[in-house]
């Protein structure tokens, strides 16, 4: 099964979900160019 591109496997094999912020959006979302959080599984499905 294939992974969506906006989850990604971190050490320990915890699952996160990453995404780029672009720069061309407002400023309140310039301070942090990314949101990764965790997903609190090791499991894929």
């Amino acid at each position: 099964m294939r992974i969506p591109a906006d989850i990604r496997r971190f050490r320990h094999g915890i699952y996160y979900f990453h995404v780029v912020i672009s720069r061309s959006l407002p400023p309140r979302w310039s301070e942090r160019p990314e949101i990764k959080m965790s997903l609190k599984t090791r499991d894929q499905l």
